[in-house]
Parts: C-alpha cells; sequence; structure tokens
C-alpha cells in the first residue's frame, strides 16, 4: 500500500467535504492501494472533485460518490446521471426510493434551484404528509403540465438596471453589522451586551423558564407548579438553545415583546426584537449569498425583499403582526435606513438589446419555486407551506428563464366567476425581470390566449397586489390602462373542497397571501389588441363631452375665469415608505400650478402604488382626498355650480363602502371630467387674445 496523505491536503481539495471522497472504499481502492504515481492520482482526483462540485452534485451519499470514482469517465458517469435526474423529475420517482429521491435532489439543481439536500427532502416529506391522506396528489405533480407548452415572450423597450450612482460600500457595511448582531444572539453574548443585570434577561433564568416551559408543553407540570432545574455550564445552555434556532429565536422575541409596557427599557427591548428578526433573516444561506452577490442589483433585489417581506417571519412565526407591536417597524426602519436610501437611488433606464423570456410549466418544479432565481417565503416551513400549494389541480406556475438564468416564476390559478364560467388568475408575478408594459402586455396576452385555450374567458390579476407581488413590476401593472380599466370582478376557488383539505393540513398563509381566498380581482379585456376603455379617467372626459361645460361663456369672462383656476394655492403631497425620507409625489413645482397641474399630477399616478391614487381613494370617509379638494375649490367658484353638481352626482353612485377599485376609478372620473372642462375652457380664453377680422 502506498500512502499519499501527506501530499492531499484539504487545500488541494478546495473544500473540507472532500472528506466524503477519501472515506469512501472506491477512494481506497482507486487512490490509496494503487501503484500508479501518487502525482497522477491526485490530480485525477482533483478534476472529479472539481467536475463533482461545478455541478452542484451531492457529497452527502457515499454510495453515489464511489460509482463516480470507479468510473472510467467521469464526464460521462455525470451526464448520464443528470440525464436520469431529469426524467424522474419531469416523469416522477417514488419519494420512497433513498436513490431515486437523491437523483430528483440532482435534478432539481439541475435547473438551477439553489437549495440543499436537506431543504429538499424536508419539503418531499411534506409533500407525503398530504398524499398519504389524499393518495394521488403527489403523482399529479407530474402530470399535471404535460399538456402545457412554454410561453416565449419578448420586447423592444428592455429594461435595465442602473447601479452606477449606489455606494457599494454603504452595502458592505451594513452586511458586516448584520453579521455582527447574528453573532452577539447566536453567542449569547446579547445577555452582558444588551441587557447587563438584567433579572429576567440572564442566562440562567433564561434557561430556566426555557425548560420549565417544555415541560408545562409536555404534560410535566401545571402553570402552578414549581420547577426545578438542574443548570449546565453556559456552554452547554448554549448547544441547548442552539438546537433548534428558529425555537430560540421565537422564545427570546416573546419574552422581550412582554416586556416592551417597561418604558425604562423599551427601547432595548425593541433592539433586541430587532436583532432577533435579523437572526433569523441570516439563517437562510441562499439570501446571504444574494447579499454579498458581486452583482450590485441582485444585492439591491435581496434587501428590498429583507426590509418589506423577510422583517415579517419572526414576528409572524411568534404570533404577532410587525405593525402591532409599537415602534418596531420604526426600529427597523431607522437601521435599515443607510441601505434603503441606496437602493431608492437605483434606476431604470432603456436597454437596446432585444429582451427574450421562456415561460416554463413547473410541476414538480413549482414546489421548489421560492428558490428559481429568487428568494420568498413560498419556500417557507412556518408560513403555511405555501410550497405545497403546487399540488393542488387548480394551480399553475412557470418558470422564466432569460437564456439559461432562472428569473422567478409566474403563479396562476383557476378560479370561477359568479356565473360559474373558468376564470385564469394571475397570482403573482413573482420576477423582477418581468418588468416593463410592453412585456408585461405581451405576458398578458399569452396568459389569456392560454386561458381561452384551456376554457377560461380570460386573465384576471388582483385588486391588491401589494401583499402577493414582492417585485416592482406591481408598480408598472397598477399603471397600466389595461389595468386601470379593467373590469372589477369576484373570484371563488374552483376546487374548494380539495382547497380546503389543503389548507386544512397545512394551514392558512398567516400574512393572507392567498389571493383566491380574498376573491377581488380584475379581468383584463381585450379586443382586436386593443383595450376597451369604458371606465376611469376616459368615462370622465366622456360625460365632459356630454355636458360641456362653458359653451355659452365669452371669451373674456373664459379668460378671466382660467385665470382664477390657475392661481388655486400651490400643493405638495408627500408619501414616507419604511426606512427611507418621504417622497414627494406630486406638486405644483413639477407639475404646474393651479388646479390644471392637479389634474395633471393625479391623472397620471392612477393605479394601486403606496404613493398612487388608492393611497388617497378612501379617505375623508370613503368620498378620497382627489374629489374632496376639487368639490372644494369649485365650492368658492360660482362659475363651476354646474359642473360641481354633476361631479357630486357621478361621484355618489361609488358609495362608502365600494370596492377600492370602484374608488380608484371614481377619482379618475372626476379627474377626466374637470380636465375636460378645463381644456374646453382654455380654449374660450385663448381665443380672447386672437386677432378678429380681415387680419385674421
Amino acid at each position: 500500500m502506498r500512502s499519499i496523505k501527506t501530499d492531499l491536503s484539504k487545500e488541494e481539495l478546495w473544500e473540507k467535504e472532500a472528506k466524503n471522497f477519501k472515506a469512501s472504499a472506491a477512494f481506497q481502492d482507486k487512490y490509496i492501494n494503487s501503484e500508479i504515481d501518487p502525482k497522477t492520482l491526485i490530480s485525477d482526483l482533483k478534476k472529479r472533485y472539481k467536475l463533482w462540485v461545478r455541478e452542484g452534485l451531492p457529497l452527502s451519499n457515499d454510495a453515489l460518490v464511489a460509482e463516480y470514482l470507479a468510473s472510467e469517465l467521469p464526464v460521462t458517469f455525470v451526464a448520464a446521471l443528470k440525464k436520469e435526474a431529469n426524467d424522474l423529475i419531469r416523469d416522477g420517482f417514488d419519494p420512497k426510493d433513498a436513490r431515486q429521491s437523491l437523483k430528483a435532489f440532482i435534478g432539481v439543481r439541475a435547473h438551477g434551484i439553489d437549495i440543499e439536500l436537506k431543504e429538499f427532502e424536508e419539503r418531499v416529506v411534506y409533500l407525503l404528509k398530504y398524499d398519504e391522506k389524499y393518495p394521488g396528489y403527489f403523482k399529479s405533480l407530474f402530470t399535471k403540465t404535460r399538456a402545457l407548452r412554454p410561453i416565449e415572450i419578448s420586447t423592444s423597450e428592455a429594461h435595465e438596471i442602473d447601479t452606477s450612482g449606489l455606494k457599494v460600500t454603504v452595502f458592505d457595511e451594513h452586511l458586516a453589522k448584520l453579521r455582527w448582531l447574528k453573532w452577539e444572539i447566536d453567542s449569547l453574548s446579547w445577555f452582558g451586551t444588551n441587557l447587563p443585570g438584567h433579572k429576567q434577561f440572564n442566562p440562567r433564568n433564561f434557561y430556566h423558564r426555557w425548560k420549565r416551559e417544555e415541560a408545562i408543553e409536555a404534560g410535566i407540570i401545571q402553570e402552578i407548579d414549581r420547577f426545578n432545574v438542574k443548570f449546565p455550564s453556559l456552554d452547554g445552555i448554549k448547544e441547548e438553545l442552539l438546537r433548534d434556532k428558529r425555537k430560540y429565536y421565537i422564545f427570546v422575541f416573546k419574552m422581550a415583546q412582554e416586556k416592551l409596557p417597561d418604558r425604562k427599557n423599551r427601547d432595548k427591548y425593541l433592539g433586541l426584537m430587532k436583532d432577533l428578526i435579523i437572526s433569523d433573516i441570516l439563517e437562510d444561506s441562499a439570501l446571504v449569498a444574494r447579499l454579498t452577490s458581486p452583482d450590485i442589483e441582485q444585492r439591491v433585489v435581496y434587501y428590498k425583499m429583507m426590509y418589506e417581506d423577510y422583517v415579517r417571519h419572526l414576528p409572524n412565526a411568534a404570533g404577532y403582526r410587525p405593525e402591532e407591536i409599537h415602534g418596531l417597524m420604526e426600529v427597523l426602519g431607522e437601521f435599515s435606513r443607510p441601505v434603503c436610501e441606496e437602493c431608492v437611488k437605483v434606476s431604470t433606464v432603456n436597454s437596446n438589446d432585444l429582451g427574450r423570456y421562456t415561460l416554463r410549466p413547473a410541476g414538480f418544479l413549482g414546489v421548489f419555486r421560492g428558490r428559481a432565481g429568487i428568494i420568498d417565503s413560498t419556500f417557507n416551513l412556518n408560513d403555511g407551506a405555501l410550497f405545497t400549494h403546487a399540488m393542488h389541480e387548480d394551480t399553475l406556475f412557470y418558470l422564466v428563464r432569460k437564456g439559461k438564468e432562472l428569473k422567478g416564476y409566474v403563479g396562476l390559478m383557476w378560479g370561477l366567476d359568479d356565473s360559474g364560467r373558468k376564470v385564469l388568475t394571475v397570482d403573482v408575478i413573482q420576477s423582477s425581470s418581468l418588468d416593463g408594459r410592453e412585456l408585461l402586455m405581451n405576458l398578458f396576452a399569452a396568459l389569456d390566449k392560454l386561458s381561452r385555450k384551456n376554457g377560461g374567458i380570460g386573465i384576471a390579476l388582483p385588486e391588491m397586489m401589494e401583499v402577493s407581488f414582492n417585485f416592482d413590476n406591481k408598480n408598472t401593472i397598477c399603471d397600466m390602462p389595461i389595468y386601470r380599466e379593467a373590469i372589477p370582478i369576484d373570484i371563488t376557488i374552483m376546487h374548494k373542497e380539495s382547497w380546503d383539505s389543503l389548507m386544512g393540513v397545512f394551514g392558512n398563509d398567516p400574512w393572507g397571501k392567498n389571493t383566491i381566498e380574498n376573491g377581488k380581482f380584475e379581468l383584463l379585456v381585450f379586443q382586436d389588441s386593443r383595450i376597451l376603455t369604458q371606465t376611469g379617467y376616459r368615462k370622465g372626459r366622456a360625460i365632459a363631452d356630454e355636458v360641456q361645460p362653458f359653451k355659452d361663456i365669452a371669451s373674456d369672462e373664459a379668460k378671466r375665469l382660467f385665470q382664477v383656476v390657475e392661481n388655486i394655492p400651490s400643493f405638495e403631497w408627500k408619501y414616507k415608505k419604511t426606512g427611507a425620507d418621504p417622497v414627494r409625489i406630486a406638486s405644483s413645482d413639477k407639475y404646474g400650478p393651479g388646479l390644471k397641474g392637479f389634474i395633471r399630477s393625479f391623472k397620471y399616478l392612477g393605479g394601486f402604488r403606496n404613493w398612487g391614487l388608492a393611497f388617497h381613494a378612501g379617505n375623508n370617509s370613503g368620498k378620497g382626498d382627489v374629489f374632496t379638494y376639487l368639490e372644494a375649490v369649485m365650492r368658492d367658484i360660482p362659475e363651476f355650480s354646474e359642473l360641481r353638481d354633476r361631479m357630486i352626482k357621478e361621484a355618489e353612485l361609488v358609495p362608502a363602502g365600494a370596492r377600492l377599485t370602484d374608488k380608484v376609478r371614481r377619482d379618475l372620473m372626476v379627474l377626466g371630467l374637470v380636465d375636460g372642462a378645463l381644456i374646453r375652457l382654455e380654449d374660450k380664453a385663448k381665443a380672447a387674445d386672437q386677432p378678429v377680422g380681415p387680419l385674421a
């Protein structure tokens, strides 16, 4: 036997996981016991190891590694393995067969899904949990999309993210702070730094309460019973607490929340809760990898997701909505301010490159959509196990690719309208790349075609997209005429019995993200590739044409009156988003003075963005800010009485308790009506300055 251990260091094998290679029987036979020159053996082993790791294949299965090491042609072996793995996730595999399950994991990884073997196995266990109760649902993952073809979409107005003005050092410094806070929480040093000398927040008292709660849960003692515990060393306490970090974080979070009435230490408790939230977030290695990406665009996207979405995960798991804990969102906002201020500097610029995307129907891969080039809550285990929705017969998921890169997914679900007709609902477009009006319009047209081909009447998007949509495409959609002028529609679940059984096993989404259960949607209307615009702003303009305000007014009087409305005081409306300074969304400085400037400002806001019309539509007892402002302005100008009366009459058709979409359309109608009147008034006013007679 020839030993080469001294020649084969961990550094040469690049990764500590190489010990699996050295421990395998195949390694012993081929490398340790071989009479071949050690340098040749080491070179061969390094090449094999590098290929295996590059392909993302698991090192944890000794039998598979042994086969690989024993193979004569490593490249051929890997190619055959990946083909077999792809066949298994396409056609189906036996999840109880460990070998098939491992190869299925390889197939999932080969498609670009960023998960570990442990995560894969945990989610398959969840799927089987439901399948054992309702047989056939696991197999349906491999059959439900067989009749579906990929969808190809493109755009000539592709967008690129401009990050040239960002300070990368801010992101690096912030990540260093995040890691330091996590170290303090996981090392238990926070006991001394955050709350030194605290009677309750010290390791021994904390451990006693921890063990007491466990005993109560196990039925060993009652709430009123005394409880004694044998205390281990500080390292022992730490080891026991960190066996289940999520449980540890939740436990401390609840304790801190209980102590918030103590005003003396309130800021410290809120700071501790913030640190626990961050520690929990950084447990997600895939997210951390994105936060350290050399691609600054990726960092921006995932920091935004972190502070707009992920910060809610731990409070939610502890049974709280973060907004309900007074001061928590403010603390998180202040902490995240430096990096959030950089994120808002990002701008979108037009690109000359043609954007081409392929949407491939995802059967089994739909389970892992939360890691399809993105990171979202559908992958979590403690939020209603949303990944299991892929098994339901009404759901459809398409993974989005641009070239070979995964760019997220599109989530769809079949529902029924009040007449029992099928409607394909677009639950979410979870991709930062699918943005831009032309691209989204092409996507909607393709999905509308898919719906009609399968017996549907078209596609519908949620009335409110703030909850389920994580990316800025929700803002683009809300400003698109096809969405603003869509038809409000109530949709119910098509196969409600099986949906209820799925929810019964895994629980409802605690954030209320199941838009199909809310049932409020907007049906997009297509005709000859043009949008039917029967409501909103254009309806208001049509009413102005019908009423013909200022028809009989003299030109000189029109000029005087137009000057009156132009001299209406200036305005400035702002919106404050978490972690950032207030944003000025409309003002006289930007859009011009007077009533005309006001109309121009809000005409183009539209939609349901946080700083769009929806932000104002429900105020003033449901009358909305826009209507209230215009009604007050016209009240002081007698010549506007007829127009004001007609505006009030039309606005009253939308009661205070109406849907938000109807209120937004009301505001757009009001804007269109007044805008149409002002255009007529301005035309009359200009006529007063025109020369009269032969010289004209």
